[in-house]
């Protein structure tokens, strides 16, 4: 049951954030006359925002996949983590290298994957932010 306290825990963490985005998000004021002073608190929060998105999807690949392996050994009746780690230390060299290669390339694709669709989703709505706050210059 270890790993359910520890993904509570980090559950916990991410809605703590998120919280914080919420309220920051409702610090933009729409009976605030200044058109200017909201445009660039909008692209604050967007920019804060894709950044804490990019950060977490990274934070969050590690984690998953050890306990991706962890169900996988506990599967064969590898109950403990100690056990887990005995069984994975047997492998062949050339497993392990490959387990290794396999993660890294994984977050390697995850890391460019995730910088590009944030760019996708968020990026043209802050550059039209930019350009619309310097418009107001």
């Amino acid at each position: 049951m270890c790993d359910d306290q520890f993904f509570l825990g980090l559950s916990v963490v991410m809605l703590g954030i998120l919280v914080w985005i919420l309220r920051s998000s409702t610090s933009v004021n729409p009976d605030e006359i200044s058109v200017k002073h909201n445009l660039i608190r909008i692209h604050t929060l967007v920019s804060r925002f894709s950044r804490s998105y990019f950060i977490f999807t990274m934070a969050l690949f590690p984690p998953v996949v050890l306990y991706s392996m962890y169900v996988g050994a506990a599967e064969n009746d590898y109950r403990t983590p100690a056990e887990v780690f005995h069984f994975f230390m047997q492998l062949p060299a050339a497993t392990l290298g490959l387990f290794a290669g396999y993660i890294v390339l994984s977050l390697v694709i995850l890391y460019f994957f995730t910088r590009w669709y944030i760019r996708t989703l968020y990026g043209q709505y802050l550059d039209k932010l930019r350009q619309l706050i310097a418009e107001l210059d």
